[in-house]
């Protein structure tokens, strides 16, 4: 296997597979409020896992393990990716390129929610087993910096209106920029850095986050709605409430 373009697409369709999702224990944001003041835990009368990990006491399941199991799940796959990518055959540069960078993004964005989710996690960039202590924060940001950084140089800077249909919901290079942003800001900000460290050594300094953002919101073909307002208009236009 991962001998051409055909089974590399298959084997990053299977890491996409591994995307965190919008049911139960499985989304990041659902179970990152269950011990915080902002919400109840669960609201049916069975919910009595969520209730317990809602009141910081023994509860009937492990709300956790889910989203740290799927995260490993997709880093494996993206391992094999990598570690056998070479050995692929492309007829088209230009999709190996693509492909490449779609594989790196994915490895950035599975550690990148383990690593603001739980911390301090073991940092797999080999698909051999090992059982690894955990890596410090510098080791595994700059590991997302450094794989984000191979995506945004990897992927073509296709505009958004030109991607063909098939292709929409890949990873594009202007994802890349956007989420280089967030994970500068997330690890500058909480841990007081000025830089973002990279894996092989050196650094993403802000004024590269910077160009990134800017080449996204002036290349990239996507843009922002004209009122903010509007992603929320039933809770702002009093005309959509019921009448009482």
């Amino acid at each position: 296997f991962y001998s051409n373009s055909e089974e590399i697409a298959l084997a990053l369709n299977a890491a996409y597979a591994s995307l965190p999702n919008n049911s139960g224990s499985n989304n990041p944001f659902i179970v990152s409020e269950l011990m915080s003041d902002d919400c109840f835990g669960g609201g049916g009368v069975n919910d009595n896992g969520f209730h317990g990990t809602d009141a910081f006491v023994e509860a009937t399941d492990d709300y956790y393990l889910e989203l740290f199991q799927v995260n490993y799940e997709g880093i494996l796959r993206v391992n094999m990716i990598l570690d056998r990518f070479d050995q692929a055959e492309f007829l088209d540069p230009v999709e190996k390129d693509q492909a490449h960078g779609e594989a790196y993004f994915l490895r950035a964005y599975f550690y990148f929610r383990l690593a603001t989710f739980f911390g301090t996690v073991p940092l797999k960039t080999s698909p051999a087993p090992a059982n690894l202590p955990k890596a410090t924060p510098e080791e595994l940001f700059g590991q997302s910096a450094s794989d984000l950084k191979n995506a945004i140089d990897l992927i073509p800077d296709t505009r958004f209106d030109d991607i063909p249909v098939e292709s929409l919901g890949h990873a594009t290079n202007w994802a890349a920029e956007a989420l280089m942003a967030r994970v500068f800001l997330f690890y500058t900000g909480y841990y007081q850095a000025t830089e973002l460290p990279l894996a092989e050594g050196g650094s993403i300094t802000k004024s590269q986050v910077i160009a990134w953002v800017d080449d996204c919101i002036a290349n990239s073909g996507h843009g922002l709605i004209p009122d903010f307002r509007n992603l929320w208009p039933y809770s702002w236009n009093t005309d959509a409430l019921p009448s009482q």
